[in-house]
């Protein structure tokens, strides 16, 4: 069965648009797309890499390669955010299942 993938549109450092994906199976807060945070020179604040663990089965452990911080801008409020680099992510952004249990999201799959 497949379904379609929520992704919204939010704003970024300095108002640039990026795509983020409301991911109820990250148990991470947030997630950002390594390259998309160097082409934007997002403040690293920890340069360590880290193994955060396996997305699936199939793709195995993810290697995050920092944490940067940046404002997210969604719906009129505005976020301050600490998050892992992940080369290769797939979405500018991951919103994960914390982000979405502290900003009361709720998502209808019953609308799919």
């Amino acid at each position: 069965m497949s379904s379609k993938l929520a992704v919204i549109t939010t704003r970024i450092h300095k108002g640039t648009q990026a795509d983020a994906l409301i991911d109820t199976g990250c148990n991470l807060y947030t997630l950002i797309d390594h390259n998309l945070a160097r082409k934007l020179r997002l403040l690293i604040v920890d340069r360590s890499e880290r193994v955060l663990g396996s997305f699936s089965n199939a793709i195995g452990a993810i290697k995050a390669t920092g944490v940067v911080v940046f404002n997210l801008k969604l719906c009129g409020y505005n976020e301050k955010i600490f998050t892992y680099t992940i080369r290769s992510l797939g979405d500018d952004l991951f919103l994960g299942k914390p982000w979405i249990e502290k900003n009361y999201i709720l998502y209808n799959t019953t609308a799919q």
